[in-house]
Formats: structure tokens, C-alpha cells, sequence
């Protein structure tokens, strides 16, 4: 069994494809992929803390928490005007 379609049917994703345009101009069948299967191969990023090579999983775990963080500080200052 494909183990991507295991992942998306425990996580309840649903599906292992999706339509997506070929560069001949067709529509195609695309496998859907893990996040973990996926890796950032950009610069790293001071900002975030993200990390060349890090799994996409991870990248949007690390941008999740910087906006949570954002939220209660921008709730905090409202409190305090």
C-alpha cells in the first residue's frame, strides 16, 4: 500500500491526488505529499528560526507558534491601553 495514501486516510485527509496543470498544458493527476516528506531549501530564517532542510511540518509549527505569540501580545497591549 502507498504509504502517503496510509497518512492522508489515518490523518482523515481523504485523498492521495489532486488536479494539477502539466507543463504540456494538460490537466494531470498530482500526488498529494506529506509536510514531512517536504523540506524548506531556502536561506535560514532569523526571524522565524527556520532552518534550511527543516520539514514543512516543522516551518509551519515554528510560524504557528510566532503567531499565537503575536495574538497575546497584541491582546495584552489592547488590555493595557
Amino acid at each position: 500500500m502507498n504509504t502517503n495514501l496510509t497518512f492522508l486516510e489515518k490523518t482523515g485527509c481523504g485523498q492521495s491526488t489532486t488536479t494539477g496543470l502539466c507543463s504540456c498544458g494538460l490537466t494531470v493527476k498530482v500526488p498529494l505529499q506529506s509536510g514531512k516528506n517536504l523540506f524548506y531549501n531556502g536561506p535560514n530564517l532569523a526571524g522565524t528560526g527556520i532552518q534550511s532542510c527543516e520539514s514543512m511540518n516543522q516551518v509551519i509549527q515554528k510560524m504557528d507558534n510566532l503567531i499565537l505569540d503575536l495574538r497575546k501580545e497584541i491582546v495584552a497591549l489592547k488590555k493595557n491601553r
